[in-house]
């Protein structure tokens, strides 16, 4: 017997449950929404301060808690990822050495048109993670399994479990990580997790066709500044939209280009609690309820090259922007990757020190974007230099991730 406590949610059923079954060496807390030692929704506001409280004794903790697609494009937001973003700091905070280990998919990197809210989530999901193994190594684990027979899997309208994977190998699997003094920031739970892992990687599912601009009334958000504001040299109408106020009743819009965006960077531990939800808010759920409500014929939707590469010292701002790219590929958008730009933003997120050298004016980028947006492109990554780093973030995420984690403590020792 260890005299350590694994602390598991979503443990009324599925993996969490089959975990909590297998871990007999641990000292187990357990909660989940109708069963574990402590009963608690993740809909509920209080719910992460809740679960951190409960597990305050954690050595271990297990994010496994998540809803199937079908309750509502907000609500898988705010459970898979938002929920999950905010518990984790709420224990870093209270205990800097615990162990976070991520239960994700295998579908963060895949297109399914079907399921776009959820997709996205666990995108968001998995750039949260790697970023913050960046920034603590050893100490995060995301595991990602692909379809396990279980109530979850049943939910989401599965029929035919017989291709699936048995719920014991997957939670067992897991245990065996879980049991390391180091954790490996990523692992595919199968073979089948691998090699659909590796499809996603190397592109080879690509999403539904993007209708080209023929030209109409653009609506940008985040207009006043940076990218959005650079848009001006294409003769294109900007009415202003503030993101964090109930939408105004809008002019009638042909192409929604979504630039608004907000940030924080820093050490994860030091970032306000209600940052989390702001963020998300802004970069994720405004362009999602923007897009509802004009109906667009065409959505381009700014993402950020840390999708591909991560961003250390900045995962919530990473998270957002990956769950809107997979939205935004799921949803027959263009999507744009753009490295550091020459905007207010980038300036203020700087964690000190010099700008990068591949540092881009908007005004050639927002060009560049007009461009693709009239050819009808799925993606854009603007520059040589972003598309080189961006193929490296997929093929070599340990060592990009690592090499810019490493930039990033270097900014902020300078920086005092």
């Amino acid at each position: 017997m260890t005299d350590k406590t694994i602390f598991i949610t979503g443990a009324s059923s599925g993996i969490g449950a089959c975990l909590a079954d297998l871990a007999h060496n641990w000292r187990v807390l357990t909660t989940g929404r109708s069963g574990g030692m402590l009963q608690k929704d993740l809909i509920d506001a209080d719910a992460p301060q809740v679960l951190a409280d409960f597990a305050k004794q954690a050595d271990v903790a297990v994010l496994n808690a998540a809803i199937a697609p079908g309750v509502g494009v907000e609500t898988e937001f705010l459970i898979n990822l938002t929920r999950q973003m905010q518990l984790a700091l709420l224990l870093l905070k209270q205990n800097p050495k615990i162990k976070l280990a991520f239960v994700g998919s295998v579908i963060s990197g895949a297109i399914l048109p079907a399921y776009p809210a959820y997709c996205a989530a666990k995108a968001g999901l998995a750039a949260f993670a790697r970023a913050l193994a960046a920034e603590f190594p050893g100490q995060i684990l995301l595991y990602h399994p692909s379809g396990t027979r279980s109530k979850f899997m049943e939910r989401t309208g599965v029929i035919n479990p017989g291709h699936l994977d048995s719920t014991e190998a997957v939670a067992g699997r897991l245990l065996t990580l879980l049991n390391k003094e180091r954790y490996p920031w990523r692992r595919p739970a199968t073979w089948k997790a691998w090699a659909i892992d590796w499809a996603a990687k190397l592109a080879l599912v690509r999403g539904p066709r993007v209708p080209a601009f023929e030209g109409g009334e653009t609506l940008i958000t985040g207009a006043k500044s940076g990218l959005g504001k650079a848009f001006e040299l294409g003769g294109i109408d900007l009415p202003e939209v503030d993101l964090r106020k109930p939408l105004p009743k809008l002019p009638k819009t042909d192409r929604l280009i979504n630039c608004a965006g907000i940030t924080w960077t820093g050490p994860t531990r030091n970032m306000p609690y209600e940052k989390i939800a702001e963020i998300m808010a802004v970069n994720l759920i405004a362009p999602i309820r923007l897009e509802a409500a004009l109906t667009p014929q065409q959505v381009v939707q700014i993402s950020s090259l840390s999708h591909q590469i991560g961003y250390p010292y900045a995962a919530v701002y990473a998270a957002s922007k990956s769950a809107l790219a997979i939205w935004g590929q799921c949803k027959s958008h263009l999507v744009v990757y753009p490295g550091p730009m020459d905007t207010p933003q980038a300036e203020a997120a700087r964690l000190g020190g010099a700008p990068s050298k591949a540092i881009a004016d908007p005004k050639d980028v927002a060009k560049q974007i007009l461009k693709a947006s009239a050819r009808g492109q799925r993606q854009l990554v603007p520059g040589l230099a972003n598309k080189a780093l961006r193929i490296a973030g997929r093929l070599l995420p340990n060592g990009m991730t690592s090499a810019f984690a490493k930039d990033q403590r270097k900014r902020l020792a300078n920086s005092g």
